[in-house]
């Protein structure tokens, strides 16, 4: 409620009256002594001009390699009064990922915002375990970027690390074995037992647990 007084011809002015949230209005005028109140037609606010972009939900999620994230993308642009702004453009990128990742990608790179103020993109995660970024913007606005992990699958295979060669028979060596998934990534949850075997003789010991997906143990082996 704003009260002002009228000048000396009967007249009121509101001259600063602000409206800062978007809707359907209509403004009504009483004053003292006056029993029938005057009503404005019903008028519209709009938005500001676009203020912000800012990530509504789908930041830091994780998921497994080569598969896309369960929850979508998504920012909000509004006014500097907090209000949706309807179609604006806004870009979508894959701005960072492992070293020697392949396969990400996005099904929307520019989208327009829709009625409620928002834009969406879906991400599929590359081959590699690790960290993916995806950078939304748009122009005049500060840019905004979303973080996903990338884990590796199920245990494929095991790989040994080089071994140094010649080894000395019944001398205990180092080895170290990975649990890899199908992409080569180290299953960091795999915490299995494997059993050990050589066609040069017997491994002692002759099998080995794994901790994170890795395994390293001195052993032996008894015949040349």
């Amino acid at each position: 409620q704003t009260t002002v007084s009228s000048d000396g011809i009967g007249q009121s002015a509101f001259s600063d009256l602000v409206i800062t949230t978007v809707g359907s209005y209509s403004i009504e005028f009483n004053a003292d002594g006056v029993s029938e109140s005057a009503t404005t037609q019903q008028f519209d606010v709009s938005p500001a001009a676009a203020s912000t972009l800012t990530i509504d939900s789908g930041n830091n999620q994780s998921g497994t390699v080569g598969q896309a994230l369960a929850n979508s993308l998504v920012v909000l642009i509004a006014d500097e009064f907090g209000n949706s702004i309807a179609g604006e453009e806004v870009t979508f990128e894959i701005s960072s990922t492992p070293t020697g990742s392949s396969g990400s990608s996005l099904t929307e790179t520019t989208v327009q915002t829709d009625a409620n103020g928002l834009a969406s993109t879906s991400l599929t995660l590359g081959n590699s375990a690790g960290t993916y970024e995806v950078t939304a913007s748009a122009d005049g606005l500060d840019a905004v970027t979303f973080t996903a992990t990338a884990t590796a699958g199920s245990v494929s295979t095991f790989a040994f690390e080089s071994i140094s060669s010649p080894q000395t028979a019944g001398s205990a060596f180092e080895i170290s074995i990975d649990a890899l998934d199908s992409e080569g990534n180290i299953v960091t949850g795999y915490s299995g037992t494997a059993t050990l075997t050589s066609s040069a003789g017997t491994v002692s010991p002759n099998s080995v647990t794994f901790a994170n997906g890795e395994a390293t143990l001195n052993v032996s082996v008894s015949n040349a």
